[in-house]
C-alpha cells in the first residue's frame, strides 16, 4: 500500500533522485562540450525533470552525499577529455576585441592563461655584454646587479633623455663604430678612428675600447682626468678603475652606506664624460670640423654646468616644500662647499680649478 507523503518530503525525495541521476550521468559524460541538462533529460530520465536549487555538501541529505561520492568517482576515472582546437579558441568571440563576459567561459580563460605563461621567452640579446658589465660593477662596488637593475637604472639617471638613450645603446652593444661601418658600402672609411686619421694619418679601427679609453688624439684622457679630479673634490671614496664594462654598467653603480649621494654623482660624471667624448667624435667625423684635444674637456664642463643650472632653476617653479627638498638634494648631490658653490644670486657654480 502506497505511503502518503507530505509535500515537503515529496519535494526532498524528488530532489534526491534528480541529484543522484545528475551525478550518475557525470560519471559517463564529462568533457567541455557536454550539455548535462539535455543528456539527463533525453538519455537518463525520459520523464519530465525539473532542476531546482539544493544546498550543496549537506551531509544530512542522502542525495547530496551520494552525488558527491559519484562526482569524486567520475573525477578519478582515467577518461580522455576532448580539447577544443587552437583555431577554434583563437576565433572565439570572447577573445576578439577584449573579453566579453557574456561569451567568456572558464575553459577559454584557462586556455588563455596557460598560453600566456607557457609562451616562449625571447632570448636576451647581447647577454655577454651585460655579463661583462655585471662583473666590472661587482668588482668596483661589491654588489652584482641584475639585468633589470642595469636597464631600469638608465631610466632613473638624472641626466637629459638623449644621454639616457646613448647609455642604453652602449649597454646593449649597439654603438655604431668600427666594424659596423665596414659592412656598409660607401661608408667603409668611417670604420677607422677619425682623430687618429686626421692628426697622425694612420688607420686604426675604431672599437669602443679605443673610442672611450685608448685614443690619444681625441682628448678622452684629459676629459677622464677632469672627471677624476671632480670626484676627488667631492668625496673621500677612491675613483673606480675605469674600463669598458664599468662604463656600460654605469646606471647600476651603487655603494653601500651611501649617505652623500656618491653613487648618483658618479653615475652622472661618467655618463657626461662619455657623452662629451661622443660629441667630439660626431663633430670631427660627421660635421667634418677640427676638434682640439682640450675641446672635449670644455664640452664636458659645459654639459655639467648646464645640467646643474637647469636642475637648480627648475626648483623656482615648485611649491615651497618641494622646492626646499629638491634644493637640499642638489646641494648634497653636488657636494656643496667641496665641489660646488651655491650663490643666492649667481646660482650654483662648479669649481673646475
Amino acid at each position: 500500500m502506497r505511503k502518503n507523503l507530505s509535500k515537503s518530503e515529496h519535494v526532498r525525495q524528488q530532489h534526491d533522485v534528480e541529484l543522484f541521476i545528475a551525478a550518475s550521468h557525470l560519471r559517463h559524460c564529462i568533457g567541455p562540450n557536454c550539455n548535462k541538462r539535455k543528456h539527463i533529460k533525453n538519455d537518463c530520465r525520459p520523464a519530465q525533470t525539473e532542476f531546482r536549487w539544493v544546498k550543496g555538501h549537506d551531509e544530512s541529505n542522502y542525495g547530496n552525499s551520494r552525488a558527491d561520492a559519484l562526482a569524486d568517482e567520475g573525477r578519478e576515472q582515467d577518461v580522455p577529455v576532448e580539447m577544443d582546437s587552437e583555431e577554434w579558441l583563437d576565433g572565439h568571440p570572447a577573445i576578439q576585441d577584449g573579453a566579453r563576459l557574456q561569451a567568456l567561459e572558464a575553459k577559454h580563460t584557462y586556455s588563455a592563461i596557460v598560453r600566456w605563461h607557457t609562451k616562449k621567452i625571447k632570448r636576451i640579446l647581447h647577454q655577454d655584454t651585460l655579463n661583462e658589465a655585471k662583473d666590472k660593477i661587482q668588482g668596483a662596488t661589491g654588489l652584482r646587479p641584475t639585468n633589470e637593475k642595469l636597464l631600469k637604472g638608465i631610466k632613473a639617471l638624472e641626466i637629459p633623455p638623449r644621454i639616457k638613450d646613448h647609455m642604453r645603446t652602449m649597454l646593449t652593444g649597439k654603438i655604431k663604430c668600427g666594424a659596423f661601418w665596414a659592412k656598409i658600402p660607401g661608408h667603409n672609411e668611417k670604420a677607422f678612428c677619425p682623430f687618429c686619421k686626421k692628426r697622425r694619418n694612420i688607420e686604426i679601427v675604431e672599437t669602443e675600447q679605443h673610442l672611450w679609453l685608448e685614443c690619444e688624439n681625441s682628448g678622452q684622457a684629459q676629459a677622464w682626468n677632469t672627471t677624476r679630479e671632480l670626484w676627488h673634490k667631492s668625496t673621500t671614496r677612491d675613483w673606480p678603475d675605469t674600463n669598458l664594462g664599468l662604463i656600460r654598467g654605469t646606471a647600476a653603480l651603487t655603494f653601500d652606506h651611501d649617505m652623500n649621494k656618491d653613487s648618483e654623482r658618479l653615475r652622472i660624471l661618467i655618463s657626461m664624460t662619455v657623452w662629451a667624448i661622443w660629441k667630439s667624435k660626431i663633430k670631427i667625423s660627421i660635421q667634418n670640423q677640427d676638434v682640439t684635444p682640450n675641446e672635449t674637456t670644455q664640452i664636458l664642463k659645459g654639459l655639467l654646468t648646464d645640467l646643474l643650472t637647469k636642475s637648480w632653476n627648475a626648483t623656482r617653479f615648485m611649491e615651497e616644500d618641494r622646492k626646499l627638498k629638491k634644493q637640499k638634494k642638489l646641494r648634497k648631490l653636488w657636494a656643496e662647499k667641496k665641489l660646488t658653490k651655491f650663490d643666492p644670486l649667481a646660482g650654483p657654480q662648479i669649481n673646475f680649478t
